[in-house]
């Protein structure tokens, strides 16, 4: 349980390296720069995987379930976006629609964390 716990606090911890990369993008793709936006996006997906991950090893620590169901159904619009080519929607829904996902998760880990 013990080694769960710090899992979870990593994941509590990166979650803000998440934000600051997908503010990246977002800063790339509207300042014009697709190509280095589009280029973050496998490295902040890994992430987004892994905090799944994590959410999915640690359900029995969790007293309320954290879904990753909203956070899927984002990343598959994303993927979309991508598709179609459409970077500023990327950017839209990295920024707006699954940065507060995961600011939603970070907070039920400090819950988790601070019992």
């Amino acid at each position: 349980m013990e080694n769960k716990l710090e899992v979870l606090k990593d994941a509590y911890n990166y979650i803000d390296n998440l934000n600051s990369g997908i503010n990246e993008l977002g800063n790339a793709i509207n300042s014009g720069n697709e190509e280095k936006g589009v280029k973050l996006i496998p490295l902040i997906c890994d992430g987004i995987e892994w905090i799944t991950q994590v959410i999915s090893l640690t359900r029995d620590l969790q007293k309320v379930e954290i879904s990753v169901g909203d956070l899927n159904e984002k990343l598959e619009e994303t993927i979309e976006a991508l598709d179609n080519e459409d970077f500023i929607l990327v950017g839209d829904l990295f920024s707006y629609e699954i940065t507060p996902i995961l600011n939603d998760i970070k907070d039920k880990l400090g819950e988790i964390i601070n019992r």
